[in-house]
């Protein structure tokens, strides 16, 4: 019993000093984490836009369509600004000067949306996102993106 007792402060000072370092080591990840976080909400915007196209809707042939869309790589998303009349059979396209391409069915007529862009789209001879009814070929709003 006497070797343990004589032993035992040693070993308590080691565990200690493993803690110690392991709360060091914690406090490093963290200042690590918020570097990383602060960098990526400075470059997060920056690289991000240079994939991106963004653009207003207007409502068009009488329809009152409004808010912002961005196309992002595979997706398109529909800001929370987002908003359109209703219709019997809303969809989402993208075209040039009309609906070309259907992407998907509107899932509501405001609020935050994302559509994810079918394998075959190629994005660059697309200049615009339409909101478009199908059953009457009638255009509701369209953004231009940029």
């Amino acid at each position: 019993m006497s070797s343990i007792n004589r032993e035992l402060p040693g070993i308590i000072d080691l565990h200690i000093r493993g803690l110690k370092l392991g709360v060091t080591i914690m406090k490093l990840i963290q200042k690590t984490i918020n570097i990383l976080a602060i960098l990526f909400m400075i470059l997060g915007p920056t690289i991000s836009a240079a994939n991106a196209a963004s653009g207003s809707f207007i409502g068009v042939q009488g329809e009152q369509v409004s808010g912002d869309a961005t196309v992002l790589q595979n997706t398109i998303k529909l800001s929370s600004n987002f908003k359109t009349t209703s219709g019997p059979d809303l969809y989402v396209y993208l075209g040039n000067d009309k609906p070309t391409k259907i992407i998907a069915k509107l899932k509501r007529n405001s609020g935050r949306q994302t559509y994810t862009l079918p394998d075959d789209v190629d994005l660059s001879r697309f200049s615009s996102i339409f909101i478009h009814c199908k059953k009457y070929n009638h255009t509701f709003g369209k953004a231009n993106f940029q």
